[in-house]
């Protein structure tokens, strides 16, 4: 007897083919049968009207400390999504010496936007190597599979503590880091995860500690991919590390190449740019490279007050703010020098930072002071031209006069649909990117999929069903060697997600507090979505959401996935 049986549904197998109306049924985690008159099943379900396809697989997320304590790993559990990847752009928590933990979390909150507070009291630390941390993951059993890098930032942090984000490692550091990469990789790592972005700065100020490492020690941890013959490459690039250099790593190693960068989405201001650097990755496939670009299909947008601006950091008029107080904060933003050197900055943006001097496209959110309530909704350039004053003073003026308290919206890349379709179509890239679990304080693309589902592939029509479906199930699953998952087929894992074309999508970000809190403490808050038009989500034959919530009381059925020799057939 199968386990589940649902019918009537139109099935789409994620690899691109026609969809056909079949039923289908999952027994034992795998599916057991498609087609018609499978026999019975202690749970059916009437599909008619629905379209069921591969659930989605992210390999763009950051839930390496949410998974501890939230095992279901929300919103994501909600959103079509079945299986996860962790610890990218080199950020994470394992290996950890327990003199440097808290380091660890600190540089979290601040590079990937999560509460320090929430961070200190969900993670049990009950590891210290990467293969511990894994079992620490299966002991959590989590809802969804998930799948974890080997992180540059964090071995760095491991072998030369305080020291990882000052200076170059020592001959035997650099050997204690490869080895580190190496036995992550035995243990089960889907590769290794770098960054040399600008806008990736740790506690305080200081650079998250891959991006003072120079091209030499990249190259000599990228090395143990090739000599282990496991896992890719994936790097949060900024301008230094160009697509032509991925190509000479991927020709030195063997090992698959994919890049983020802001670079490469849609920009109003360079409006040939991102597409420029599609055009050079489909050049280097054309030769035989394995280098593929990690690209988002929403616009990316940031939540943020003057309190933790942290899309502002990466210019060099606030090195002072970022390790300042409340106080300090105030008086910098009072300052003449201050504003005058930040308007400099603007004059001249270093390539690749978040924020160039779009004022148009930062918005007075939320404003608690009734002069500034009247200016919500309104771009800082049309309140400045309204006032008869610089964006920068405006800004900052309206920001002083709220407490700092003012939740401004920042629509920063992909806010043009023309040109960002030809992205998102674009061979040369793997629609991802969603960076769930991160930036909790600041915006929400957990809800990725979905999104491209309802906006682009519906309403667009970008691609068809069909093609749309594959771009994010099988494709993502062919290329970072995530076996038997992303196709509906006889044996393959049953992780689905079940559907209503007509009404999928997601819903506007809402602000929940629901995280981790110290006894005594109100717990913090975060930005989540909800899904729509979305009746069902498995992992593993399991139902894990029934498309009003989430299951409650579930075990985790999903699987720490670890398995991702070269050899391995899809």
């Amino acid at each position: 007897m199968h386990d589940w049986l649902i019918k009537g549904a139109l099935l789409f197998d994620g690899k691109g083919s026609a969809p056909m109306e079949a039923d289908l049924a999952m027994a034992g985690g795998v599916i057991s049968g498609i087609g018609k008159d499978l026999g019975a099943a202690r749970q059916t379900m009437d599909a008619r009207g629905l379209f069921l396809a591969p659930g989605l697989i992210d390999l763009h997320t950051h839930y390496d400390a949410q998974a501890l304590w939230d095992p279901s790993l929300s919103p994501s559990c909600s959103l079509g999504v079945t299986t996860v990847v962790a610890g990218n752009c080199g950020f994470g928590i394992a290996p950890n010496r327990p003199k440097h933990r808290d380091l660890l979390l600190k540089n979290l909150s601040v590079v990937e936007g999560m509460d320090l507070e929430a961070l200190r009291a969900g993670v049990q630390w009950s590891f210290e190597s990467f293969e511990e941390y894994l079992v620490a993951l299966r002991k959590a059993k989590p809802w969804l599979n998930m799948a974890v890098f080997a992180q540059h930032s964090t071995i760095r942090t491991a072998v030369m503590g305080e020291d990882a984000s000052h200076r170059a490692p020592s001959t035997y550091e650099l050997e204690q880091m490869r080895h580190e990469v190496a036995r992550a990789l035995r243990a089960g790592a889907i590769g290794l995860a770098s960054s040399f972005s600008p806008n990736h700065s740790g506690w305080q100020g200081a650079p998250m500690p891959s991006t003072v490492a120079d091209h030499q020690e990249l190259q000599s941890l990228i090395e143990v991919l090739g000599q282990e013959q496991r896992g890719v490459f994936m790097m949060a690039t900024g301008p230094r590390v160009t697509p032509e250099e991925l190509a000479s790593f991927h020709t030195l190693t063997g090992a698959r190449m994919f890049l983020s960068t802001v670079l490469t989405m849609y920009n109003d201001d360079k409006p040939e740019l991102g597409l420029s650097y599609y055009e050079r990755v489909a050049a280097l496939q054309d030769q035989g490279r394995e280098v593929y670009i990690q690209t988002s299909c929403q616009p990316l947008s940031f939540e943020f007050n003057l309190l933790d601006p942290y899309l502002l950091y990466s210019h060099p008029s606030f090195a002072g703010i970022k390790s300042a107080d409340e106080a300090g904060k105030r008086s910098h933003y009072e300052s003449e020098a201050f504003r005058k050197a930040f308007k400099q900055d603007l004059k001249n943006p270093a390539v690749g930072v978040l924020f160039s001097g779009r004022w148009d496209r930062i918005f007075v959110g939320h404003a608690s002071h009734p002069k500034v309530q009247r200016f919500e909704s309104q771009s800082i350039a049309a309140i400045a031209a309204c006032c008869g004053q610089d964006p920068v003073d405006c800004f900052f003026d309206l920001a002083l006069m709220d407490g700092l308290q003012t939740e401004f919206l920042a629509q920063l890349f992909n806010a043009n649909d023309d040109g960002v379709q030809q992205l998102i179509s674009h061979r040369a890239g793997l629609i991802t990117l969603s960076d769930a679990g991160a930036h909790l304080k600041f915006m929400c693309d957990a809800g990725y999929g979905l999104h491209f589902l309802g906006h682009w592939v519906r309403d667009r029509q970008a691609m068809s069903w069909s093609q749309g479906i594959a771009r994010l199930t099988s494709e993502p699953a062919q290329r970072y060697r995530i076996a038997k998952r992303g196709r509906l087929e006889l044996g393959c894992w049953a992780d689905l997600m079940l559907f209503d074309p007509i009404q999928v999508g997601i819903s506007p970000v809402q602000r929940v507090s629901d995280l981790p809190a110290a006894p005594g403490h109100k717990p913090a808050s975060r930005l989540i979505r909800r899904p729509q038009g979305l009746a069902g989500v498995w992992v593993n034959g399991t139902r894990v959401f029934d498309g009003q919530q989430s299951i409650d009381g579930l075990v985790g059925p999903g699987q720490v996935l670890d398995q991702f020799h070269w050899g391995m057939q899809p």
